[in-house]
């Protein structure tokens, strides 16, 4: 390129891979002109459809995008899918540099039997729903049940059981759409189960989402004290020093649940490990969920 002349990027999604990289465009070279492409009319991507309503402090991450798409030289065009209103060959031939910064956009097929009745829900689906994203506004799940199923031990999993486990007070602190805090409130749910296949040294929530669930006033969460390791150092004895710290709260933490009498709270948070679906149970909607019991070994349940 001679002195001077403009170098133009489409970037393609404008979540925070979107927005960071303009950001690094920007800072970088002085004659970059950038057009930021979503699909959907709103930006922001995951710190909008994705981060948990009730961690407000999280979203906070979006004033900075907005700062970075009021720049002069950035452009932002919403309602515009690639290779339906525009192809990905088009756009080459318009730009010197296209970036995919669009993310994974489904879920993992969750291959057991029965898994294809209905009140069985992929994580991005059902926390797009309660984020009020577009794509899930149609998803409806049945919520008026007396129990319901997780199936992971990581931070996603962590917020839908919080959220399922909230008072109408700390619903009313977060930004649900309104039919979605309705139907929580509605629901007569009293048991909330996580289920992870490996044991509690290997689940990978942070220790802050954790304790959350400690606080939670309307919900108990209880643990099986027979599902700690009885020797903390050889549980952890082949995680690297970091990690290795935040496995240790991570215990700390369960260990003062498995240690509390169950409260009268009306919900109770049941965090279950070593455990793995077999199947679906049910006619066309879900009715139960069959297990069986895992070890780990290697690393590997």
């Amino acid at each position: 390129m001679g002195e001077g002349t403009p170098i133009k990027v489409a970037i393609i999604g404008s979540g925070p891979a979107g927005f960071y990289t303009a950001e690094a465009l920007m800072q970088a070279c002085d004659q970059c002109q950038i057009d930021i492409i979503e699909r959907l009319p709103t930006p922001y991507g995951l710190i909008r459809g994705g981060v948990a309503p009730d961690h407000q402090t999280t979203k906070r991450v979006a004033k900075k995008f907005e700062q970075t798409a009021l720049r002069d030289r950035i452009r932002y065009y919403g309602n515009v899918e690639v290779n339906r209103h525009v192809g990905l060959d088009e756009l080459r031939g318009m730009y010197d540099a296209v970036v995919l910064a669009i993310g994974a956009p489904g879920d993992r097929v969750f291959s057991i039997p029965g898994a294809d009745k209905y009140g069985v829900f992929g994580s991005a689906a059902f926390v797009g729903w309660y984020n009020g994203h577009p794509d899930f506004r149609e998803l409806d799940p049945n919520l008026n049940v007396n129990a319901a199923c997780i199936v992971g031990n990581g931070n996603v999993a962590v917020d839908c059981a919080r959220i399922l486990s909230r008072s109408p007070a700390g619903l009313a602190r977060t930004d649900l759409p309104r039919h979605v805090r309705n139907a929580i409130e509605a629901s007569p749910l009293k048991d909330v189960y996580l289920l992870g296949r490996r044991g509690p040294a290997d689940a990978s929530f942070t220790n802050v989402e954790l304790r959350e669930l400690g606080e939670l006033t309307i919900a108990h969460p209880i643990v099986d004290p027979a599902d700690l390791p009885d020797d903390v150092g050889a549980a952890l004895g082949g995680f690297a020093a970091r990690a290795r710290r935040v496995q240790e709260r991570n215990l700390a933490t369960l260990a003062e649940y498995a240690g509390q009498p169950v409260s009268q709270k009306p919900k109770r948070l049941h965090i279950k490990f070593f455990l793995s679906p077999l199947e679906v149970l049910g006619g066309e909607r879900v009715e139960g969920l069959r297990c069986e019991r895992t070890r780990v070994e290697n690393g590997r349940a």
